[in-house]
C-alpha cells in the first residue's frame, strides 16, 4: 500500500512539471486507472499526458 501511495505522490509531482516520464505497473490519473501488461510509461506535457506500456504490451483503461 505504501508503494502505491508513493507512486501516486510521484505522479502528482510529475504532473506539475512541464515534461516528465514515470514508470509503474498501474496508475490512476484524474479518476481513470491505467493498468499495463509490463510497466506503464506516463508522459506529462503541456496540454495533456499519454500512458503507454514500456515494452509494447496492452494498456487497460478502467473508467470510474
Amino acid at each position: 500500500m505504501k508503494t502505491l501511495k508513493a507512486r501516486t505522490a510521484i505522479l502528482s509531482i510529475l504532473a506539475l512539471s512541464i515534461s516528465a516520464i514515470a514508470y509503474a505497473d498501474s496508475v490512476v490519473i484524474n479518476g481513470t486507472r491505467y493498468t499495463c501488461e509490463n510497466e506503464c510509461v506516463v508522459e506529462v506535457r503541456p496540454g495533456g499526458y499519454s500512458v503507454t506500456d514500456c515494452c509494447g504490451g496492452l494498456v487497460t483503461i478502467i473508467l470510474r
